[in-house]
Formats: structure tokens, C-alpha cells, sequence
């Protein structure tokens, strides 16, 4: 979570320090999610080879007329 002051600072110098700080924390944050969006994307990949196996090894059993 990103952190922001209820006040900001009145001197210039310590506001322009605050706002890169929080662009390198949302920066960061953004690359995070990033990997794990790719990490979910790899599993669902993964999940959906390992039920096509499934399929393949176990059919279903045809119903007895």
C-alpha cells in the first residue's frame, strides 16, 4: 500500500521529493502486478493442459442404454 501525508508540504523542495518517491512506489507496485497478472495467466495456461490431460486419460464413460 502507498503511504501519502494527510498535508502536503508547503516547501517545494520536500513536495517534489514526496511525489517522485510515491512515482517510484507506484512504479514498483504497477511492476508487481504486472508479474503476477503474467504468473495467473501461466496457471490458467497450466490448469487448462492438465484438465485437456485429464480428458484425454480418463474419458467420460458413455451412458448404459
Amino acid at each position: 500500500m502507498i503511504s501519502v501525508p494527510e498535508t502536503l508540504p508547503d516547501d517545494p523542495v520536500v513536495l517534489k521529493q514526496l511525489l517522485l518517491s510515491l512515482h517510484e512506489q507506484m512504479f514498483s507496485k504497477d511492476k508487481e502486478m504486472c508479474a503476477k497478472d503474467e504468473q495467473v495467466e501461466r496457471l490458467w495456461a497450466h490448469r487448462s493442459r492438465v484438465l485437456t490431460m485429464i480428458g484425454r486419460l480418463m474419458p467420460k464413460k458413455e451412458a448404459e442404454s
